[in-house]
């Protein structure tokens, strides 16, 4: 498994993502405060949970070469973007400024994508 972190110091939120196998997942997130439970997490594609102590995503694989691999991280980063801007800062994020979203979602995504780089290398 391999596991990632970011912290956003503006909305005081921690990110982490993890890349392997769904029940070396549950497993990892078993541990983490706020864990719901995985009666529903099943084999998929991703699945992003919002825990009390940090944001926690999960691919089954990832390669910075599979466009649907970058998809899916975007996709599951995008949840995250709404679990913590609208779910937990009370940020209507799609009134007003379009940006807010869209700036949040590339600050996570170029995190993560420099972190796998970075090991790739």
């Amino acid at each position: 498994m391999q596991a990632y972190k970011i912290f956003d110091r503006v909305f005081r939120c921690e990110f982490r993502l993890f890349i392997g196998e769904l029940e070396n997942f549950k497993a990892a997130i078993r541990k983490m405060d706020g864990y719901p439970g995985d009666d529903e997490l099943t084999p998929a594609l991703g699945w992003t949970v919002d825990l009390a102590s940090a944001i926690a995503v999960w691919l089954p694989e990832f390669s910075m070469d599979n466009p649907q691999n970058i998809a899916t991280l975007a996709h599951e980063l995008l949840h995250a973007v709404h679990y913590r801007l609208y779910h937990r800062c009370d940020v209507e994020y799609w009134l007003g400024s379009a940006e807010t979203a869209p700036y949040y979602l590339e600050f996570l995504m170029r995190g993560f994508l420099e972190q796998i780089g970075s090991r790739r290398g």
